[in-house]
């Protein structure tokens, strides 16, 4: 996904041989609600973080993953000022934050629901369908 997010002008996303979506991978990414993520590492008790979290203005979206809060937020850099302030009137004390693009792979997680692997591949017969040739009994 990344050499197609470098190399590309225009993406498509196909799921169950239908093509979901198709525009360049800038647009791609910006049409998802939550363009950017934040990953914040928090010491203490996450109990009830993410639902207030989740009610700020610029939040769409709050996944904990491994022990880190993943923020999916519009204007990603603005938006960490006001979530250091919602964490730190929890008592809770932020250990790191970072902050970066949503990524084609989240893109199309998005539009289909599962990650690129989730399906198990499946074995493909040279016999099977339009391309047997007429000298092998078809």
């Amino acid at each position: 996904m990344d050499e197609a997010d470098l190399l590309c002008d225009r993406i498509a996303i196909i799921d169950a041989g239908k093509i979901v979506v198709m525009d360049s991978p800038e647009n791609l990414k910006k049409k998802i609600p939550g363009s950017d993520i934040i990953e914040i590492s928090i010491e203490g008790e996450r109990e009830g973080l993410s639902a207030s979290l989740e009610s700020l203005p610029s939040v769409h979206k709050v996944v904990v993953e491994e022990g880190l809060l993943r923020v999916f937020a519009d204007q990603g850099a603005q938006s960490v000022p006001v979530l250091m302030e919602a964490i730190q009137k929890q008592g809770l004390k932020v250990q790191s934050i970072s902050v970066k693009q949503q990524t084609l792979e989240e893109v199309f997680i998005h539009y289909t629901g599962r990650s690129i692997r989730t399906e198990d591949t499946k074995k493909v017969s040279y016999f099977i369908g339009a391309g047997v040739p007429r000298r092998w009994g078809r």
